[in-house]
């Protein structure tokens, strides 16, 4: 057995993919249309991906309640291209140990998302 996906349920899909994709880097796996909305699934090959759900009823969404952690090459750069855009940092930098250093920051859809540098 092993991790495969977390689905979110986003309020507006343009702006899900514009922090995922453009901000974080992601690649969009797969892509395409249901009923009332639209699937997207972004990641990296061979690795977990996040689907992205977006439908008419995801607009009243205001749980959030857990983390994504993003494995970022330098925590330093991926919090300050992320502050520019309007995303800050609302926890962290964390280091526990010599090997990680992490910080918190909220998606467009108030989801936690952690970004985690390993050294």
């Amino acid at each position: 057995m092993k991790f495969d996906f977390v689905t979110l349920y986003v309020k507006d899909m343009a702006a899900s993919l514009e922090f995922y994709h453009q901000l974080l880097g992601l690649t969009i796996l797969r892509r395409f249309s249901i009923e009332n909305g639209e699937i997207v699934f972004v990641g990296a090959n061979g690795q977990p991906a996040i689907e992205l759900i977006a439908g008419p009823d995801n607009a009243q969404n205001t749980y959030s309640g857990f983390s994504i952690g993003i494995e970022v090459a330098s925590l330093d750069e991926a919090t300050a291209r992320l502050g520019q855009a309007g995303f800050p940092v609302i926890r962290g930098p964390v280091s526990p140990d010599g090997a990680t250093r992490f910080s918190f920051i909220q998606d467009p859809n108030g989801i936690e998302v952690e970004l985690i540098e390993y050294r």
